[in-house]
């Protein structure tokens, strides 16, 4: 089992994975209200076997936490499920939940948390793959009340290639001025 210091790629059968194989393919750094990014990953299936999203910032919710939603090939169908165990140091919260969308949490902007950003991991395994459905886990922190330390697994519930990947504040709320979303390509 090996674990990168850059996310939290370890799963047996993932095969271990060095801090070489990490290939920053994008970033996008936001100077304004936007709601959402797009990537078109089509291009990468002969370079990479899976990408890794990494997430900084915040929303402009005023209080709270927004969720981040990830969609695969403009997929808005009920075909993603998740699970969650979520830890703020004095009590663990797990659950499951099916919906339109991966999920993810990132920082409100409420005045109490207005120094804070909220930084998620999400790993996106076997994307180029056209036998299997698609796994997601995500390791995030969020500076609210109460703060907490967050492992996700997600699935995506189709077999065809991802070939665009769009990450969007799932409230209908905008990420604020500074947040980054970066792609990085992980070769296989």
């Amino acid at each position: 089992m090996t674990l990168s210091a850059l996310g939290i790629f370890s799963a047996a059968g993932a095969g271990g994975v060095s801090l070489s194989d990490f290939e920053l393919i994008s970033t996008t750094l936001f100077a304004g209200s936007t709601s959402q990014v797009d990537f078109d990953v089509s291009s990468l299936a002969s370079t990479y076997k899976h990408l890794q999203l990494r997430v900084v910032g915040r929303t402009a919710r005023a209080a709270g936490t927004d969720s981040v939603g990830l969609r695969f090939n403009s997929d808005s169908g009920s075909n993603y499920n998740g699970h969650y165990l979520l830890g703020d140091g004095g009590s663990v919260t797990s659950g499951s939940f099916s919906n339109t969308y991966v999920a993810s949490d990132i920082l409100g902007n409420s005045v109490d948390n207005s120094n804070f950003v909220a930084p998620a991991i999400i790993d996106l395994l076997d994307v180029f793959s056209n036998s299997k459905n698609k796994t997601i886990r995500t390791f995030e922190g969020v500076h609210a009340t109460p703060k907490w330390v967050g492992i996700l697994s997600n699935l995506w519930r189709n077999t065809n290639t991802v070939t665009t990947i769009r990450v969007f504040v799932a409230s209908g709320s905008n990420f604020t001025s500074n947040t980054r979303v970066s792609l990085y390509g992980i070769k296989g």
